[in-house]
């Protein structure tokens, strides 16, 4: 998909954070005698990623000084004010639609969501939509000097801008930082350009060339993995699985605490680090899958919170079918024993998020000055109350109690070992908020998965499974 112009232009980076656990045990051709699994580093390959800490790249505020000019009569109105300090090329309307699909490069031809459906403008008020159009007219041009949004609040204006990046994945260029001051009229100024802050692309004709790397990157990804006349379902399954395989975690950008270590890879924060060079942070990771989920019809917005570790940490917020899930690639993307990414985090609710993860507030529950200055807030989030597109749902792998745990787990490996003889199947045991070794280990010998599959296909060389999430997920691998 060739994206215009206009959808070219605005928004860039929040936060981030990563972690993953894991443990295995392997069974022989004996149910009760155990060993451990062989890992390719031990504790960090066989099911639980390292912990991915990034720094974070939410928003900060530094407070300007309101212009001043003699060009203006000293009885100027507000409008004229503001009108004169409005940045060039403003437009009136949200006039932000991508293009239609390339049909060459992505034969599937699925439409791209119209950005009047972008979540987090629908959820502003009046006035700050108003900021956010000019907020997006000046990002998309480019603009080096102070301009008004309009007579507001600066919490408004800092909303409004908050709201715009994470609606605007395409805006990879804006640094984390910016200026905000306000006039004796009620003017709110803002600045993407000051002492110590600045856009990390030096001009428009290198944006252009990085962002048609960009797309030609997002039809990469939807010519490899989707084909007409798939569900939402599928084409997002079918999107995560592509990053996880094509994305790397870029532990050394998270390990920068500094600013100024930051800006020496500011990419690793944006979809241009991930999609282009193929490596990124969690925010990579969101905004990836935010712009590629756009680019086939189905919205999605970004979640800014920390995981109970106290990380700062992104992931996504997905409407499926009419419905909202909460999905976590970049936790997703952990190599765990067999299995090169998992998913424990794909489509879960909110009651799943609060056992690992706590969104921040959103901006009435917090003071205006923690709005203006660390921006470290969510547009109000949607409710991801349902499960019924959850990945264990639909594949038939949640167990929803300990007595169902053998009606679910024995004939799903019979039925994939029907077809190979070596499977790896990922389960959840829903009724429980963690699950441990020892857990999966005393359901597997009282349910009778051994003897069952030894029934079934005489010789099993290997049952092994791995704790991989703290979602009271696992995987069983099998071996006849």
């Amino acid at each position: 998909m060739k994206l215009t112009a206009k959808i070219v232009k605005t928004i860039a980076l929040l936060l981030a954070f990563c972690l993953l656990i894991g443990c295995s045990l392997v069974y022989k051709t004996n149910p009760d005698t155990d060993g451990d699994l062989p890992s390719k580093g031990e504790n960090t390959a066989s099911g639980a990623v390292s912990d991915k800490h990034a720094a974070s790249s939410q928003l900060t505020a530094e407070e300007i000084e309101p212009p001043t000019t003699s060009e203006l009569p000293e009885n100027a109105t507000d409008k004229q004010v503001e009108d004169y300090y409005t940045a060039e090329g403003e437009i009136t309307s949200l006039e932000m639609t991508p293009s239609e699909p390339d049909a060459e490069a992505q034969p599937a031809n699925y439409a791209p969501l119209d950005s009047s459906e972008y979540y987090c403008y629908n959820q502003l008020t009046e006035v700050q939509q108003k900021a956010y159009q000019k907020l997006y007219t000046a990002a998309q041009t480019m603009n080096t000097k102070v301009f008004s949004v309009g007579k507001m609040t600066k919490a408004d204006a800092s909303i409004a801008l908050v709201a715009l990046r994470c609606d605007w994945p395409q805006i990879f260029w804006l640094d984390s930082a910016y200026g905000i001051g306000q006039d004796q009229r009620g003017l709110v100024y803002v600045s993407f350009c000051g002492d110590g802050y600045g856009y990390t692309v030096k001009d428009a004709e290198e944006r252009q060339k990085m962002f048609d790397k960009i797309n030609d990157a997002v039809d990469k990804a939807i010519g490899d993995c989707l084909t007409a006349g798939m569900t939402e379902y599928e084409r997002e399954l079918a999107l995560h699985n592509w990053i996880c395989e094509n994305m790397t975690y870029d532990d050394a950008a998270a390990e920068s605490t500094a600013r100024e270590d930051v800006l020496k890879t500011p990419h690793s924060w944006t979809v241009y680090g991930g999609l282009v060079q193929g490596k990124g942070v969690c925010e990579s990771y969101a905004k990836v899958f935010q712009l590629l989920l756009y680019s086939v019809g189905i919205q999605c917005t970004n979640v800014v919170g920390q995981a109970k570790s106290g990380e700062g940490h992104m992931w996504s917020a997905v409407r499926i079918d009419g419905n909202w899930y909460n999905t976590d690639v970049t936790w997703d993307d952990a190599e765990t024993g067999s299995l090169p990414y998992v998913h424990a985090y794909f489509n879960f609710n909110d009651e799943d998020a609060a056992v690992d993860r706590e969104a921040s507030p959103a901006p009435g529950e917090v003071d205006e000055d923690t709005v203006i200055v660390s921006g470290d807030v969510n547009v109000k989030l949607p409710e991801c109350t349902s499960r019924q597109a959850n990945f264990f749902v639909m594949n038939g792998t949640w167990i929803s109690d300990s007595a169902a745990f053998g009606s679910i787990v024995i004939p799903k490996l019979e039925q994939q070992l029907t077809a190979s003889n070596n499977v790896t199947v990922e389960f959840r045991c829903g009724w429980l908020e963690k699950v441990s070794k020892n857990d999966v280990k005393d359901l597997c010998q009282r349910s009778g998965v051994y003897a069952a599959l030894v029934k079934t296909f005489r010789n099993v060389k290997t049952l092994k499974y791995d704790v991989y999430s703290k979602h009271a997920a696992f995987y069983i691998r099998a071996e006849i």
